[in-house]
């Protein structure tokens, strides 16, 4: 709502200030002894003074400094201020007697009852009424959608309520089950919805039921004994699902799988009980739609044409999470087996994971800017389906398919949505479709052109043994030290890649964060390539559904030519230090996304090596060497106390970083520091890393007390590489040595 905005500054000093648009081109102006004003303000007055923001709008910045006669001006401070609609509440379950309310006074409420957005051109809500949305005889679902809006503030979000029903006299009962007919072929793993419908003013904050999936006929069953948890199982739901599902509660108290006969039929059923008890364990249910998800695997067996029974059995529920219960009746429906196929790239719209009846499933037999937004954001891990779904499938489009072999590598990154893209574009010459026969996904093509098919290539690691670790392209963000507050930094990004491989394209995701391990930046930032390379600028890309700070930069395959190899500066990351930053202040440049392919398509795989950004202050660590894709591989994590770089987890005297650069494992004790004979000389070798410095002792017997240890060579800097010291003294009948390492 409305408010002021005022400063509440120091007696006897004065206060200018600007405003303006947050984000704008033009930016907001700092304030000098030209601007206005803050009018006086004395806390405890009985009359507030006008605000500061006239008018109001969306997002609004406010920068001030103060000063006073004989004292020197305050540093520049600046206040965001975002103006926003409250999201609308929906008051009542009974699509009938509804309901719109918003805690912004005087905002104006617009709905939609076709699933189309509202915007100020859909219909208007009088406010206190009463909406029925059900045309009469109408048995259609109704997608009901609200969105507040107010002048100078942003539009509220869309908020979505769906009344699932054929028929409106149902619902005099809840019901829960399954709410339409499903298909699938033998071999996949199929994800079901089950489906609440409350009745009246029904609620639901406890809830418990079996899920059945029984065999018709001749079709094969889903399970026996204990593999029925791997074939039939619940799914979790997450903010950035491919389809978004806002599921109640988080995992509920009891998960039982289980096989049972049949009474009716007699045929083995597959099962899974689900129970959220207490009046915690499910977040309170007040909307129809979906509780929970399945998957599903169908046997390897099965044939078009078998059919499977979807059942939900007792089900039972309370209003309050004790004893006030809710009658639940079940819905039952049916399951057929069935191979459709899907063209590889097309998945817009999504309605659903399976690969089924269009009208229920995705895509619309082209390949559009749609489907190539799809890949896209799925290639930055924002919306991504279930793995193992025929959508998922649909956008792992690298390798390409060919007559011989299904496509597909289990990921979705640059090269497959730079693989869709040309499709789109009709490049490529060919489109290909996927579907199940026997068990097993097979290609299937379709020619738009005469134009041969030059299916993509995975690059592999060198020919020989395999090395404990490989990756063909390294992005390093260098450190920036004595940054200031508010002012403009310029990160070096550098691109390392090994012999024989090159660089064509690809795409970053920069994190710049205070935390060490950051997944969303709290700076927007900007990319400067190297002019030297005469490399194109990257695009700029917002990401949905994260912090607006979040870009990435993407190449497009073809676009850097000729391709970089070797090690390069490749750009530098140019952001503003937040002006609230203190002296001292890390922030981290990590790589949340980065990957690319070479000019002959070869996907890269890629690590990546932080960077840091120091305000006011040298640098308190010294720059990372060891890549975090690395520690991930290793340890699972980058801030696990294992994974750091001058840990020794294996105890064979070589740290991490040294694992890392000489490649051998960091959890097998391989390695040690040795002595050998050279000429009749004594040659001590060692790892020595870079910033350590080291000292050979010596000593004629042991054991020996710590003051019989006498210097053997002068200090030896760490060099990063394996080293020697021969000891060229006059020989000794015997002699003992010991590495010291020496404090800085």
């Amino acid at each position: 709502n409305d408010i002021v905005v005022q400063m509440l500054t120091e007696r006897g000093t004065t206060t200018y200030y600007t405003t303006g648009l947050t984000g704008s081109a033009e930016g907001v102006p700092d304030p000098t002894s030209d601007s206005p004003v803050v009018p006086s303000y004395v806390d405890g007055s009985s009359q507030l003074p006008s605000s500061l923001i006239r008018p109001i709008q969306p997002d609004v910045t406010v920068k001030a400094f103060s000063t006073q006669a004989g004292r020197r001006p305050s540093k520049i401070v600046a206040s965001r201020f975002r103006f926003q609609v409250a999201n609308p509440a929906i008051v009542g379950n009974n699509p009938a007697s509804l309901k719109i309310e918003c805690a912004t006074t005087n905002a104006l409420i617009y709905y939609t009852t076709d699933g189309t957005e509202p915007t100020t051109g859909s219909r208007l809500y009088t406010q206190g009424s009463t909406l029925n949305l059900i045309t009469s005889g109408s048995t259609n679902d109704v997608i009901f959608k609200v969105r507040a809006f107010k002048t100078g503030y942003a539009d509220s979000g869309v908020v979505l309520r769906t009344f699932l029903f054929r028929d409106f006299s149902a619902l005099e009962v809840t019901k829960l089950g399954f709410a339409r007919e499903f298909q699938g072929a033998g071999g996949a793993t199929l994800v079901l919805p089950i489906d609440v419908r409350l009745a009246g003013s029904d609620v639901l904050q406890s809830l418990q039921f079996r899920v059945e999936i029984e065999p018709v006929g001749a079709a094969p069953v889903i399970a026996q004994g204990p593999e029925v948890a791997q074939r039939l199982r619940l799914l979790s739901s997450s903010p950035r699902d491919f389809i978004s599902l806002s599921l109640p509660g988080s995992n509920p108290n009891r998960v039982i799988p289980y096989t049972a006969l049949s009474s009716a039929t007699g045929k083995l059923t597959a099962g899974l009980g689900i129970a959220y008890l207490g009046s915690n364990a499910l977040s309170r249910i007040e909307v129809s739609g979906t509780v929970a998800l399945l998957a599903v695997t169908l046997p390897t067996n099965a044939v078009a044409g078998q059919k499977y029974l979807l059942r939900v059995r007792d089900a039972s529920g309370t209003a309050d999470g004790l004893e006030a219960a809710v009658k639940i009746d079940p819905l039952t429906n049916v399951l057929t087996v069935a191979s459709r196929p899907y063209v590889v790239g097309d998945t817009a719209e999504a309605k659903w994971y399976n690969a089924e009846d269009p009208r229920t499933s995705f895509g619309d037999q082209s390949i559009l800017n749609n489907d190539v937004n799809n890949a896209f954001y799925a290639s930055l891990g924002v919306r991504i389906p279930f793995p193992f779904t025929d959508l998922y499938d649909a956008l792992d489009a690298y390798p390409e398919d060919t007559t011989e072999a299904v496509g597909g590598d289990g990921q979705i990154r640059f090269m497959d949505w730079q693989i869709i893209l040309r499709r789109s574009f009709g490049i490529l010459g060919s489109n290909w479709a996927r579907m199940w026969a026997n068990g097993v996904r097979v290609p299937l093509v379709t020619n738009l052109s005469s134009s041969p098919l030059l299916p993509a290539r995975e690059l592999s690691t060198p020919s020989g043994s395999a090395p404990v670790w490989y990756r063909p392209v390294k992005f390093r963000a260098g450190t920036v030290e004595n940054a200031k507050a508010g002012t403009a930094v310029q990160v070096p990004v550098y691109i390392e890649l090994q012999p024989g491989v090159n660089w064509a394209g690809g795409q970053i995701w920069p994190v710049i964060s205070q935390r060490s391990d950051g997944t969303d930046s709290v700076v927007w930032a900007s990319f400067e390539v190297n002019s030297d390379l005469r490399l194109p600028a990257p695009s700029t890309n917002s990401i949905p559904g994260v912090a607006p700070e979040n870009v990435v930069f993407v190449w497009d395959t073809g676009r850097i030519n000729p391709p970089l190899t070797g090690s390069n500066l490749l750009g530098r990351l140019n952001f503003v230090v937040p002006p609230g930053a203190l002296n001292g202040d890390r922030y981290f440049i990590r790589f949340h996304i980065a990957d690319g392919a070479t000019s002959q398509d070869e996907q890269l795989d890629a690590e990546t090596v932080p960077g840091s950004v120091w305000v006011q202050a040298r640098a308190l660590s010294p720059p990372a060497r060891v890549s975090d894709e690395w520690k991930t591989n290793f340890f699972g994590s980058i801030t696990t106390l294992d994974a750091q770089e001058g840990a020794d987890p294996d105890g064979d005297g070589l740290s991490n970083l040294g694992e890392y650069v000489l490649n051998r494992h960091p959890r097998q004790a391989d390695w040690q520091a040795a002595i050998q004979l050279r000429d009749g000389r004594p040659v001590i070798r060692w790892y020595g890393e870079s910033n350590k410095t080291y000292q050979v002792l010596g000593v004629s017997k042991v054991p020996a007390p710590p003051t019989a240890w006498q210097p053997v060579s002068g200090p030896l800097a760490g060099l990063d590489q394996v080293q020697e010291f021969v000891d060229t003294a006059e020989l000794a009948p015997s002699r003992y040595y010991r590495l010291q390492l020496l404090m800085p």
